[in-house]
């Protein structure tokens, strides 16, 4: 199928909510503030088991997800997103560079390495929501630089 004629469906999932499922809350607490500071709502999840039912209540424009979430979780956890909300963007956060060649961490639009700052993981979230605002409105991505974090 050719990326360019391919649209997708009018969506809930573009706006500036972002759902997080980190579960170090210093972590969180970084997160939240330097992406409140480029114009995002960051919502926390805090308790393993609510993910499904806050994306279906919130409809957050992208989730940001630990890899190894509460023990190694995470990427099961981001393969029933997948099934569920197709069109909702993720971005898969690890500690652990395995994690970017890990088959199932495919399903995410992004693998971004935990480091000393963020700058790496708002580039992601800059560059996920630019592409599904552009495939959403039914633009060409091949007609703007996207670039991605994958190795």
């Amino acid at each position: 199928m050719d990326v360019a004629s391919y649209t997708r469906n009018p969506s809930p999932w573009i706006n500036n909510k972002i759902l997080l499922l980190e579960p170090d809350e210093v972590i969180q607490m970084l997160y939240r503030d330097e992406l409140a500071e480029e114009g995002y709502e960051v919502i926390p999840v805090g308790k393993p088991g609510q993910e499904m039912q806050l994306i279906e209540t919130l409809q957050p424009g992208l989730m940001i997800l630990e890899a190894g979430l509460y023990g190694s979780n995470g990427l099961g956890l981001l393969q029933e997103i997948r099934k569920a909300y197709p069109e909702l963007p993720v971005i898969l956060c690890t500690s652990d560079p395995s994690f970017r060649t890990e088959p199932m961490a495919l399903a995410a639009d992004d693998v971004v390495l935990k480091g000393m700052t963020v700058s790496e993981l708002k580039q992601s979230v800059k560059n996920v929501l630019g592409f599904r605002s552009l495939i959403n409105t039914g633009g060409d991505p091949s007609a703007r630089e996207i670039t991605s974090n994958f190795a």
